[in-house]
């Protein structure tokens, strides 16, 4: 069996987000990263004792102390094969079959 990008995009990050040592850099509700839509079909996310990460988003901590220290995550996002065809479960074909490999283009092509 294959591996890495050939096969399918499942992918493993480990994430670093920088202390924020000056309020003044932030804007009123600005978050690290915005809301978005994970690509695939699960995201695994693994963090420090620090809160702020959710499903989706990443927001700025609230308490002084927090915002100032640096924060580390893993997330791990599972990607069916480039070849499995994504299909309706009802049967429905309210949207057309694709496979991985296609629907992934697609997602980078509008993302990027």
């Amino acid at each position: 069996a294959g591996e890495g990008p050939d096969v399918n995009f499942t992918t493993l990050r480990l994430l670093y987000y920088p202390p924020i040592n000056n309020i003044d850099d932030i804007k009123t509700g600005q978050l690290r990263c915005g809301e978005h839509v994970d690509y695939g079909s699960i995201t695994l996310l693994f963090q420090d004792e620090n809160a702020g990460l959710q499903p989706h988003r990443v927001l700025v901590p609230d308490d002084d102390h927090v915002r100032c220290l640096e924060r580390q995550s893993i997330a791990f996002f599972l990607h069916p094969d480039n070849d499995t065809v994504i299909e309706c479960i009802d049967g429905s074909n309210k949207y057309p079959p694709i496979t991985a490999a296609e629907d992934i283009a697609k997602r980078f092509a509008k993302t990027y």
